[in-house]
């Protein structure tokens, strides 16, 4: 028992609650190398837990094998029965990625710790980059991440703060030819192909495509962007497979405008027309005739 001096001056006593049997013996921490056999091992204990997402898997596996994995507080964990109740997609990508990490591994948590799990507020890119003082906006951030590929939407948070550095000029470049958000138009997938394309492409020409993009105002030689616009204003919503649409249909237009080329559908590319300079390999030129095909709506 303990005595305790309350707020006025009267003096208690406060009879401590019964201690859980699961907390007589705390949980312990120590630091493991754990290569794949043993993550294995481990997983042998995935008794009961959450559905394992295999992209998360294989972002995680990327970033092992790139050597942007950095060690944190969160690890892997198993309860007072051994069962492994955190965890369970870092061990499956350091099985997939070959490579030996050392982690924390906690032993002993109590049987209900798994239901008090990762329900914080998850860091985003914009965060991680604040933790090293830069300063960037959401949108620039998710540039960079179609800039990695417009198909594929799971990508780590090292991956997309990568590719932001490495192509910050040209992503600084589509910013600033906007003057304001406009709904729908100044989306990240519409400012990606465009980005893409400021590597190859005149400035110049760039620059007069996002002016007739944003206003809506240019000649008839301008048209297929107007057509664009309108599209993209259109829109009710924008989700799933539209956002992979809107990408290719801006693409195409814009190698359209680029190339003089008098088109007055819009078309979709069936292909990455704007490779960056780091791209490991460009497609073989091909008849622009037999790169595209014209979507239903005939817009």
């Amino acid at each position: 028992m303990t005595k305790i001096e309350t707020h006025n001056g009267r003096i208690g006593v406060v009879v401590p609650a019964p201690i859980a049997p699961e907390y007589l013996q705390p949980p312990r921490t120590t630091l493991e190398m754990i290569d794949p056999e043993t993550a294995e091992l481990y997983l042998e204990f995935n008794k009961v837990n959450r559905r394992l997402k295999q992209t998360v898997v294989e972002k995680y596996a990327r970033d092992m094998s790139a050597g942007r994995w950095e060690m944190t507080h969160e690890g892997i964990a198993f309860d007072v029965d051994d069962n492994l109740c955190d965890g369970q997609h870092r061990l499956k990508a350091i099985m997939l990625s070959g490579v030996t990490l050392c982690l924390l591994v906690t032993r002993g948590l109590p049987r209900e710790a798994k239901k008090a799990m990762d329900q914080g507020e998850k860091r985003t890119a914009v965060d991680r980059l604040a933790f090293e003082g830069v300063r960037a906006h959401q949108r620039e951030l998710a540039v960079a991440k179609i800039m990695l590929s417009y198909k594929r939407k799971s990508f780590s948070h090292s991956e997309i703060i990568e590719n932001f550095f490495k192509h910050r000029e040209a992503i600084t470049f589509v910013q600033s030819q906007f003057p304001a958000h406009k709904t729908r138009v100044t989306t990240a997938n519409v400012m990606a192909p465009i980005a893409r394309a400021w590597y190859s492409q005149d400035k110049e020409r760039l620059t007069r495509f996002c002016e007739v993009l944003y206003d809506g105002v240019g000649g008839e030689e301008e048209r297929i962007i107007i057509v664009l616009r309108d599209y993209l204003m259109g829109l009710k919503t924008v989700s799933g497979e539209i956002t992979h649409e809107i990408y290719m249909k801006t693409e195409r237009a814009l190698y359209a405008f680029l190339n003089n080329e008098r088109i007055r559908n819009l078309l979709i590319a069936s292909r990455e027309l704007f490779p960056l300079p780091d791209d490991a390999q460009a497609e073989p030129e091909e008849d622009p005739a037999s790169l595209f095909e014209t979507m239903a709506e005939g817009v």
